[in-house]
């Protein structure tokens, strides 16, 4: 299942990356990267980082949507989150991502 998690760390990187308009991994002191992602507990860093630069802009009303994104995914935050289901959570989250970023810069 590791192999599953860094995809789907992959997956967040990328969209993180996209989100800040910067091309090169590893982006906030190595923050934004697949492999810091790995780490159990970390995706939901790199989920905020990504909503950063929409909350900055964003009206009252992005912003409560960004907090409560963000609160639906907070159990990502968690150290001792198992393995196999983190894999599974953090590319849910991804795609979520992905799918709310488009939602809220349009």
């Amino acid at each position: 299942m590791i192999a599953n998690t860094h995809n789907a760390s992959m997956k967040l990187e990328r969209i993180c990356r996209a989100a800040l308009n910067y091309d090169d991994r590893g982006a906030l002191y190595g923050i934004v990267a697949a492999g810091y992602i790995d780490e159990i507990g970390n995706a939901f860093h790199v989920i905020a980082i990504a909503l950063a630069p929409y909350f900055k802009d964003g009206d009252d009303d992005i912003r409560k949507r960004i907090d409560s994104f963000l609160g639906s995914y907070y159990h990502l935050s968690d150290t001792k989150y198992d393995k196999e289901k983190y894999g599974e959570e953090v590319y849910k989250a991804a795609k979520a991502l992905d799918e709310f970023i488009h939602e809220i810069s349009n």
